[in-house]
């Protein structure tokens, strides 16, 4: 609610021409798109479990990236259209977008989690291959080099990581 309130102020500290508090409501709004960008994977993987956490942030991060300069961008040239002053262009569009935070607060009150049935087990080929492994001793590899079954160990290497940061490599398993 922080950022909404700012976006409402913003307007008000320029009109006042109060360039200290216009300054330092910028850098903490910029500060907060860090810390959204920080923490959005590990709430998505939260929230709805690791299985398409990379499709889902991708699909969020495309929005975010098409809707808010577009939003911005068409806003402030409608304004200035239909006679706005240039220096007064983003009042409204920042009103508007402090609306948004408000409704994005409320709609994120209304998420509730995905069930855990939905979400990825600790190893994502340990449905398939349960049934082919139960008659192999433990710890066997495979011709990839990865344990066939460990439950204390993830058994492949995240899509994520791209094998750079693989378990296994890092510790020489």
């Amino acid at each position: 609610m922080l950022g909404a309130v700012l976006y409402l102020l913003v307007p008000q500290f320029a009109q006042a021409v109060n360039v200290a508090l216009f300054v330092l409501s910028y850098c903490v709004i910029l500060s907060m798109y860090g810390g959204g960008f920080a923490t959005v994977p590990a709430d998505l993987a939260d929230m709805f479990g690791t299985k398409f956490v990379g499709g889902i942030h991708g699909r969020l991060l495309t929005a975010w990236a098409t809707a808010g300069p577009v939003l911005v961008n068409y806003i402030r040239a409608y304004e200035v259209e239909h006679g706005v002053v240039k220096v007064e262009a983003y009042t409204t569009t920042l009103h508007i977008m402090a609306g948004l935070l408000v409704i994005g607060f409320i709609c994120n009150l209304l998420v509730k989690r995905v069930h855990e049935k939905h979400h990825m087990s600790a190893s994502p080929h340990s449905r398939q291959t349960e049934s082919q492994d139960n008659d192999k001793p433990e710890n066997t590899m495979n011709a990839h080099r990865t344990p066939t079954r460990m439950p204390h160990r993830p058994t492949s290497c995240c899509s994520a990581c791209s094998g750079s940061m693989c378990w296994y490599r890092l510790h020489g398993a």
